[in-house]
């Protein structure tokens, strides 16, 4: 699922403060829909179907909006397609571990009634020790900052 116009282009004011970030910490600088463009924007260029703000029902059926869902259509017709969840959060402070058992909560009801292949959370900052712990055991696939700017890098999206 594509968006409208240019899945590439970034406008207006994120363009303007993505180009203007000089360093890791000036990621804190970009707001959470600013984050979420960005990070759509990565997946983009990075051969993904990009679909923001999605409203998904779990087994529960309770309906979960997440940040974005993103898929990689079945290669050579060998396999389904790839999916994913994607979360982003703006840290003034570490990521926790209750942030993250929140979202896996959430990853496991949406799982049980559809097949999502991850979940990454994306963060402008870091995560504590106890979260990056608690991600390996759940197989939560976690961006901080630093990782984040290199993609954007190697990606030449900055």
């Amino acid at each position: 699922m594509r968006m409208a116009g240019n899945p590439l282009e970034l406008k207006g004011n994120v363009k303007e403060r993505l180009l203007a970030v000089e360093s890791f910490g000036d990621l804190s600088k970009l707001t959470e829909p600013e984050l979420v463009t960005v990070v759509a924007t990565l997946l983009r260029k990075m051969g993904y179907d990009v679909e923001r703000d999605r409203w998904v029902m779990g087994s529960s059926g309770t309906r979960y909006e997440v940040d974005i869902y993103a898929e990689k259509q079945k290669l050579l017709g060998l396999r389904r397609g790839y999916s994913m969840l994607v979360e982003c959060k703006i840290g003034s402070s570490d990521i926790t571990v209750e942030a993250l058992r929140r979202l896996h909560f959430i990853f496991e009801d949406i799982n049980s009634r559809i097949t999502i292949d991850k979940l990454q959370v994306v963060t402008n900052s870091s995560f504590t020790h106890e979260a990056k712990e608690y991600a390996a055991l759940a197989k939560i696939e976690l961006v901080d900052g630093e990782l984040l700017r290199k993609r954007l890098e190697e990606h030449e999206i900055m």
